[in-house]
């Protein structure tokens, strides 16, 4: 049985999932495709596949004599991936579990069977024990096998980590980047999961966007629904942390009011070998 946390997270991407591609993912995905340089034959395994943006162009790369397979907590965004792979007569694997907790026979692998490549896009940040993830995901991995996964960077989705900073030390429940949250903390992650940090780089920004402070109650009731609590339902402590968000907003902003903000990325390829 799905944890609480898992079964929000899937609440939250089914709703997003019929305009999830109408974002900058189309396009970090098709950087994850050309980072991975596949060939013909290759295995994928392709973790928080959402609707398949990374999963059916690297099918498109590795072939029919490759093999790909996507997982996923949401089933209407695999409902969207599914769709997709049958419109484009690609023949892929989708599967409905939790990436942290898959066993082999969940995807059907034969004795010594592993992957070329995995990946896990604008997700990361979702696992509650990442290291403990990552060391479960290098046992599907091929000794010269790649992973590829990324982190928001420090400076980047800066409203997003306001409201963070805000819950966490409001002692809240939710998800976000705390803990892997630089370059310093990305390479440690991948060392205590026993894999080798082959390169790591951030990307240019996929999306830049401006907030006006005035906006700053709007935002946190667009920004709460995406964390484990959902909701706050104590009118007080939902005020007193509007109200913490909107100094931070304030300190933020420009002269004019306006907080500028921006879409980037930590990539990590990692491998068993370097």
């Amino acid at each position: 049985m799905a944890s609480a946390r898992v079964s929000r997270i899937a609440t939250i991407y089914d709703e997003r999932s019929s305009k999830y591609d109408e974002s900058f993912h189309q396009r970090q995905a098709e950087d994850f495709v050309k980072w991975a340089e596949l060939q013909p034959g290759q295995n994928v395994l392709d973790l928080c596949c959402g609707t398949g943006l990374v999963t059916l162009p690297a099918k498109q790369a590795v072939g029919s004599e490759g093999r790909v397979i996507g997982v996923d907590v949401s089933n209407q965004m695999l409902d969207q991936a599914r769709r997709k792979a049958t419109s484009a007569e690609l023949e892929v694997t989708f599967i409905n579990r939790d990436v942290t907790t898959l066993q082999r026979q969940d995807l059907s692998l034969e004795e010594g069977q592993q992957f070329d490549l995995i990946t896990c896009a604008s997700a990361f940040v979702l696992l509650e024990d990442p290291v403990g993830a990552m060391k479960h995901w290098a046992t599907f991995l091929s000794p010269t096998g790649r992973l590829i996964i990324d982190v928001p960077t420090e400076t980047s989705m800066v409203v997003g980590s306001m409201l963070e900073s805000i819950l966490r030390d409001s002692g809240l429940p939710l998800y976000g980047r705390s803990g892997v949250n630089s370059v310093s903390t990305f390479e440690d992650v991948i060392r205590k999961a026993g894999l080798w940090p082959i390169r790591i780089f951030e990307t240019d920004s996929y999306s830049e966007t401006q907030e006006s402070i005035k906006d700053a109650r709007t935002l946190f009731d667009k920004w709460i629904r995406y964390t484990e609590s959902g909701d706050i339902t104590d009118p007080e402590l939902r005020e007193s942390l509007v109200s913490k968000f909107q100094e931070m907003m304030n300190e933020a902003a420009d002269s004019s009011g306006m907080v500028h903000d921006d879409i980037r990325f930590n990539v990590a390829i990692a491998g068993k070998n370097s």
